[in-house]
């Protein structure tokens, strides 16, 4: 998935579909996951992931990172709205995040939050805010 490129990451453009250069410092126990929040492939193996991390005994900190594209299609308009929502919810919300965001997977490429967001206690109105 990653070539070293010198001291810095690149995803492997053949399986990402584009040159992304990772450039973050080194962090012992810390696990960096970049997904597009409305593919429902990558949303699997995340949620797969978080939820097997939930057995290890000494968890990394994990930070999600959101892939966007910049071009103007339907396609990415919805991960961009997808994305800012679930930094919004990471903001207002920083005990729940994860929850919300293994909730959202089992429903990737879905609009519909709303419900699932107040199943887990959170305000959609706040949200939206």
């Amino acid at each position: 998935m990653f070539r070293s490129s010198g001291t810095e990451y690149l995803l492997d453009p053949d399986r990402a579909g584009a040159a992304v250069r990772i450039g973050r410092p080194y962090r012992p126990r810390s696990l960096d996951v970049y997904l597009s929040p409305s593919s429902p492939k990558a949303c699997a193996v995340v949620r797969e992931a978080l939820t097997l991390l939930d057995s290890v005994p000494r968890r990394p900190a994990v930070a999600i990172h959101y892939m966007v594209g910049a071009e103007s299609d339907t396609a990415a308009r919805f991960d961009r709205e997808v994305s800012a929502r679930q930094a919004v919810v990471r903001a207002l919300y920083p005990d729940r995040h994860m929850a919300f965001l293994i909730a959202r997977c089992e429903e990737a490429g879905s609009s519909y939050w709303e419900e699932t967001a107040r199943k887990l206690g959170l305000d959609p109105d706040r949200i939206r805010r």
